[in-house]
């Protein structure tokens, strides 16, 4: 490709062209990403750049995914470069270790993931079956102890 210079561009058009490849592309770019660019090529690595995902300083999101990806590699010995956003949650905590993994994870990142936890409508269910099943007791004690056997099995 041709290195075009980007001396003759008027600056709205230009501003208008950065507006339609930012929503193209979904990326966004910041008056530092211009210092450099002086040619079409540079301008094209740029979006490339862009659309690696390259590290940006600038977005807490980004930089929260590579705080998370790097704790995950020094916990499990998974590769860092192998770790992206389409990675399977059975190859990052593999089942054996799980529990492991995520408090170390949490220990080391300094807050509660609660990725383990069932949600409170299911914990609540589970608990209602065990009051139920008291209650159902004093009344029927074979479906009280089949529904206490069905709690203590879940929880």
């Amino acid at each position: 490709m041709r290195n075009y210079e980007l001396n003759n561009i008027d600056e709205e058009d230009f501003g208008d062209f950065i507006f339609k490849v930012q929503d193209s592309f979904d990326i966004s770019f910041s008056r530092e990403d211009f210092a450099d660019i002086r040619t079409f090529g540079e301008f094209s690595d740029l979006i490339i750049q862009k659309l690696d995902g390259e590290e940006d300083s600038n977005c807490s999101s980004q930089q929260c995914f590579y705080k998370i990806k790097f704790a995950i590699s020094q916990n499990t010995n998974i590769a860092l470069n192998s770790i992206n956003t389409n990675s399977r949650v059975e190859l990052l905590f593999p089942r054996e270790n799980r529990r492991g993994i995520v408090r170390q994870l949490e220990k080391d990142l300094d807050l509660n993931l609660r990725i383990l936890e069932p949600k409170k409508a299911i914990t609540g269910s589970i608990f209602g079956l065990g009051i139920y099943s008291i209650i159902l007791f004093y009344y029927n004690w074979r479906v009280a102890i089949l529904i206490f056997m069905f709690y203590c099995i879940h929880n």
